[in-house]
């Protein structure tokens, strides 16, 4: 029984546990994964897992693990920028995009940029290394009605370079980040119900993904709420050390649950040369919930444990 504890969703008071799986099927022990919390900062902590029969004996053990929390960083909000809540008229979105990227610039290193309960209408968002970014509940960062506040870059598509309209919240494409967090109850919303028909009919660019991270080696993503995209939802790509826990996909229909015409929307599309955990998570796509390309080498061990997956269908077909 091999217990891993990924470095990645370690943090200053919580670590994330994955082992394998006991059984010959999911039902005879269906739990592979689990998230301790409470525990105290910049403190060693030795942990193993272990199986017990229905009389309390042992079945099997893992060996000792040893994981050490982290030293919280400074924790800065983004209220503190002057943001602009509940509005989406250009003027507002202009705001909200140039504060937002201030905040997200001058977050220091292993610090947390905290968005506050509102909707904040914004254009596309560029996060670095070395930071959290935590959406408090009720917190919810939306796309603009214009493709114009997503300027076309370059992105993968099946193994291809092409442009694409930016994503709601990137890393910068050809830079390499590391240690990049992206937690919290809130949501990030990539108003696709508005923005699929924009972006399809333009001519300069292709749709945009929700979230795009490139080139991340440790990439933490944990409760967060990633809905509506224009295109796919959530796409690592490059991306080493990635773990998704307890996290919500939902795209294809708005908040009505109305289809928008989404065609080609994968929930998750990842892209990663090296191990990846998703755990107790829900994934609704129109194409595939989950999808995990061959096209880096040679592909390594991933894990999923509780996940479901809600939707995964597509009612046409296109090359966009």
């Amino acid at each position: 029984m091999k217990l891993v504890i990924p470095q990645e969703a370690v943090t200053c008071n919580s670590a994330v546990l994955c082992w394998d799986r006991i059984g010959k099927t999911r039902a005879e022990v269906p739990v592979t994964d689990a998230k301790l919390t409470g525990l105290l900062e910049k403190t060693r902590y030795l942990v193993l897992v272990q199986a017990l029969d229905q009389n309390g004996r042992i079945l099997v053990r893992s060996a000792e693990e040893a994981v050490t929390t982290k030293s919280p960083g400074e924790t800065v909000s983004a209220a503190d920028v002057c943001l602009v809540r509940d509005r989406k008229d250009p003027e507002a979105v202009k705001s909200n995009t140039a504060a937002l990227q201030r905040a997200i610039d001058a977050c220091p290193e292993n610090g947390t940029l905290v968005v506050p309960a509102g909707t904040y209408v914004s254009g596309a968002l560029f996060l670095h290394g070395d930071m959290t970014l935590h959406l408090e509940r009720d917190a919810v960062l939306k796309a603009s009605d214009d493709p114009a506040d997503f300027p076309p870059a370059r992105y993968r598509y099946e193994g291809v370079e092409q442009n694409n309209f930016t994503c709601l919240l990137n890393t910068r494409p050809g830079e390499k980040q590391k240690n990049l967090a992206i937690t919290g109850e809130g949501t990030i919303d990539a108003n696709g119900a508005v923005l699929f028909e924009k972006e399809l009919n333009a001519p300069e660019a292709n749709r945009a993904n929700a979230v795009c991270i490139q080139n991340t080696d440790g990439l933490y993503l944990d409760g967060i709420t990633v809905r509506e995209a224009p295109f796919w939802c959530l796409h690592p790509i490059f991306c080493r050390h990635v773990t998704m826990y307890g996290i919500t996909i939902d795209t294809g229909t708005d908040k009505s649950g109305s289809p928008y015409g989404l065609f080609n929307g994968d929930g998750i599309e990842e892209r990663t040369p090296s191990p990846r955990s998703m755990s107790g998570s829900r994934t609704a796509g129109f194409s595939s919930a989950l999808a995990l390309p061959s096209e880096v080498s040679p592909p390594q061990a991933s894990g999923t444990s509780l996940c479901r997956t809600a939707r995964s269908w597509t009612p046409s077909a296109s090359p966009r």
